[in-house]
Parts: structure tokens; sequence; C-alpha cells
């Protein structure tokens, strides 16, 4: 996590990369109330290709934070002036508190990200991945291949569930295994080879049948590896924090 204090700093994050700044402006210039941005994902990482897009995390106050149509001018207002595709997701800090603990996918984005603005928002160290949020997790994973299953889908899409199963699932089990400096891309082509992984990234790419197939094995392989990950998975001091935190809030509606 690389941390630029002043949320202003527009030469700090033109080093990183010229387009920082004009995404940064962007989204001041539509959520003035903005505390904390993370700029996170394939651009920060240096890990693109064509199909990568440009992945923002807005922090503002609970009653502030901005809406679909409201992240989604953004991503417009971006793709019109810079022909880039962002996505602006937002959340608050109480929501983050509860978003570190139960979204294994979170962690990684601020453990890799660059955080601009205040950065008290974060506890240091970051907390574990609780039990309970694994099991959702992995609950959420299960639902969509199910569906995928109980669907007509063509191969394009069913390869698009697949894959996005797949990613999901080796987050999962790196936040599981407490691995936050782990890179999803690169695990995803030894386990599929970097021509297939470049095929399911490029939404004109053709998939054949043994390609779906294989997608479907690892997906399979992967799935039963993780599930017997999150039985064994202790409970942690995010499970005991999450318990208290429900206790605390009962109370208060008493």
């Amino acid at each position: 996590m690389k941390n630029i204090p002043d949320l202003h700093d527009w030469q700090k994050m033109k080093a990183i990369h010229p387009l920082f700044p004009h995404i940064v402006r962007e989204v001041l210039r539509h959520v003035p109330a903005t505390q904390t941005l993370v700029l996170y994902g394939s651009q920060v990482t240096k890990d693109t290709d064509a199909y990568s897009d440009y992945d923002v995390l807005i922090i503002t106050p609970a009653e502030k934070v901005p809406d679909f149509d409201e992240r989604a001018a953004i991503e417009k207002n971006l793709a019109q002036q810079y022909g880039i595709r962002t996505q602006v997701m937002a959340t608050s800090p109480s929501a983050l508190w509860l978003e570190l603990r139960l979204n294994p996918y979170v962690r990684h984005w601020i453990e890799h990200g660059i955080v601009v603005g205040d950065n008290t928002v974060f506890s240091d160290p970051l907390p574990p991945l609780a039990k309970e949020g694994a099991r959702v997790s992995l609950g959420s994973i299960e639902t969509d291949l199910e569906l995928m299953t109980e669907e007509s889908n063509g191969r394009r899409s069913q390869a698009e569930v697949l894959y996005r199963a797949l990613r999901m699932l080796l987050l999962l089990r790196a936040a599981i295994c407490g691995n936050y400096s782990f890179d999803v891309r690169e695990e995803a082509e030894k386990r599929l080879g970097t021509t297939l992984v470049r095929r399911l990234r490029n939404p004109k790419g053709r998939l054949s049948t043994h390609d779906l197939t294989r997608l479907k094995q690892e997906v399979q392989t992967l799935l039963k590896e993780v599930r017997a990950l999150v039985n064994l998975m202790p409970e942690n001091t995010s499970d005991e924090e999450l318990r208290r935190h429900v206790w605390i809030y009962k109370q208060e509606a008493v």
C-alpha cells in the first residue's frame, strides 16, 4: 500500500501513471466529499494488457457515498475524455470496516493499491479475513456457478462466469492463507496457459469446446480445494470483532 496524503498532489500521482491525476480530478469534481481514494488493479501493479481497465474505490462519509448513477457518470466522462474504461466503487469508513473483515477481495485492493488522501480509515495492520467472510464468499461463487449450469448460456457467457469464478477462488484461497502479495492473472496462466487466458480476456476471443471443458475442470478442482480450506479455517480476531459489532448494534436498536 502506497500512500499519497494530499488528494491534490498531482505530480506524485503523475509519476506513477500519467492518467491518475485526471482520474482523481474527475472523481473530486463529481464527489467533493471524497476523503480517500484507492487506485488499484492492474494499472497500479503494471500487469496490463489491451483489456485492462482502471479501478477506483471512493471513500466518503456514509451520507455522501455516490450512488450507481453518480459512479456511472464518472466512468462515462473518463471514457469520453481519455478513452479509458474505469470501474468505480464507493463505500464509507463504517462499511469499509465490515468489508475488510468479510470481503477477501477488498483487502487485495488495499494491499496492492495507491491510497490518495486520508489513510487513517484503514487500521494498521489490516485485519484478517473472518471465517464467516470466507464462508459467505465461497457460497456466492457456488451460487454463480449453479445459476450458470441451470441456464442455457452460450459458450462465451459460460466461460466468463467460469473465469470470474476461477479468479475469485484464487483470491479467496490466497486471503485464507494470508497471502496478499498474490498475482491472480499469473496464477490463472499457470493453470490454464497464457494463450487461453488471453482468449478469455478478449471479448471477441474464440473459445473451443475443449477450452470450456478445461476451464470447468480447473474451476471444479480449485472449488474442492477452497471448500476444504474454508472448513478447516479457524475463527480469528475478525470473527470476534464482528460478533461484538452485531451485539452492540442489537443493544443500540433496543
